[in-house]
């Protein structure tokens, strides 16, 4: 049966998000846990990116963007997609706003902010995070707010509409 979590205190300046667990347990083990994703992306630093993503991500890690043709794969390309959109939007930010937990799969709804090449966004997605035993192996990002096409095409993978 799932629980709710109670939300962090607000007053504190913890962003407020509703979690949800498949069990009482949580089956993470190692460095990755659901709530690192918003202390990563409420201010994102790219010294932290390069030191945290080698010590959670399995060599084997894909990340798949929104509006690419093909994901990265490996830490350091990981690592590096990360840091090019940190570089395209310097002041990108990402809020939680829910998750949920089931086994290794866990999933992030999440609001972003920043300053784009045409403005400033705000973009809404999800995150879907596969992590065996605390480990990122798989991170499929679903947005379609333009943004990430303008960072598609910066990257130099743009897929074309369908």
């Amino acid at each position: 049966m799932p629980m709710a979590k109670s939300p962090p205190n607000e007053a504190a300046g913890t962003p407020q998000f509703s979690a949800v667990m498949a069990s009482d347990e949580s089956p993470v083990h190692g460095p990755y846990r659901i709530e690192d994703w918003g202390k990563t992306w409420l201010n994102p630093n790219k010294d932290r990116v390069l030191a945290r993503v080698p010590a959670i991500a399995l060599p084997e890690i894909s990340g798949y963007w929104p509006q690419t043709t093909r994901p990265v794969r490996g830490p350091q390309a990981y690592a590096k997609r990360i840091i090019d959109l940190l570089d395209f939007i310097p002041d990108f930010r990402a809020e939680p706003i829910e998750c949920a937990t089931n086994g290794d799969v866990m999933f992030v709804r999440w609001i972003a902010r920043g300053t784009g090449p045409k403005g400033p966004f705000e973009a809404v997605g999800v995150d879907r995070i596969i992590a065996p035993n605390g480990y990122v192996k798989e991170n499929l990002i679903v947005s379609d707010h333009p943004i990430f096409a303008d960072f598609a095409r910066h990257v130099g993978d743009f897929r074309s509409s369908w």
